[in-house]
C-alpha cells in the first residue's frame, strides 16, 4: 500500500511530537481527522474558491467608490487594512481555539460572526442609489 505525503508528514518527528499534546488539551471529545479522500475533494475546490473570491472584490470596490465621494483613497486603504489585518490574526486565533478547543468550535464562532456581520450590513449598509419611500 503507497503511503501518501500527509502520513509521511503526520509521521514526522516534529509534527508526531506535537500531536499527542494537542490531543490532551482539547476540552471537547475528540474528533477523528479528516479522512485522506477530502484532500482531492479540497484540491478541486480550491480553485472554485478563487475564482468566486476574485468576482467578490469588483463589487466590493464599487460599493467602496459609490459609498465613498471624497476620500475614496483612505477608504479604500482602510477596507484592504482591514482585511489584511484579518487575514494575518485570523490563521493564528483559529489555530489557537483548535489547540485548546476543537476544530468545531472555529467553525461554530466564524458562522456566528458571519450571522451577525450579515444582520450588521443589512441593518446599516444603504443602497446610495436607492430613494427613500415615505
Amino acid at each position: 500500500m503507497p503511503i501518501s505525503l500527509i502520513q509521511v508528514i503526520v509521521r514526522a518527528p516534529p509534527v508526531n511530537r506535537y500531536l499527542p499534546r494537542v490531543q490532551r488539551s482539547s476540552r471537547l471529545a475528540p474528533r477523528p481527522s479528516l479522512p485522506l479522500t477530502a484532500l482531492p475533494a479540497l484540491i478541486g475546490l480550491l480553485p472554485l474558491y478563487g475564482v468566486l473570491l476574485g468576482c467578490s472584490i469588483p463589487v466590493q470596490s464599487t460599493i467602496l467608490i459609490n459609498v465613498f465621494e471624497r476620500q475614496r483613497g483612505a477608504a479604500v486603504g482602510i477596507y484592504n487594512f482591514s482585511r489584511f489585518i484579518g487575514s494575518a490574526i485570523g490563521p493564528m486565533v483559529g489555530g489557537l481555539i483548535v489547540l485548546y478547543y476543537a476544530i468545531d468550535v472555529v467553525f461554530l464562532s466564524l458562522g456566528v460572526m458571519l450571522v451577525v456581520a450579515a444582520l450588521a450590513i443589512n441593518r446599516y449598509l444603504a443602497d446610495p442609489y436607492e430613494t427613500k419611500s415615505s
